[in-house]
């Protein structure tokens, strides 16, 4: 995990939809991608927080953009 330029004091909202988010990309690389490794990255950038999540799991050959 790298905090990247995240500030290490956020509001109690916003760090609790963080742990959310990273909970819910761990869950989904463990359980549908097998991961045995998962990257997490935190920036921060024009005021807004970026996270992103990398996994060395199996991908899938079926996906469609929006909420299924």
């Amino acid at each position: 995990m790298e905090f990247g330029n995240l500030p290490w004091q956020l509001p109690n909202e916003t760090a609790h939809i963080l742990v959310r988010i990273v909970q819910e990309g761990m869950t989904n690389a463990f359980n549908h991608g097998r991961a045995t490794r998962i990257d997490i990255y935190f920036w921060r950038m024009d005021g807004d927080i970026v996270v992103t999540i990398h996994d060395n799991g199996r991908g899938s050959s079926i996906w469609s953009k929006g909420l299924v």
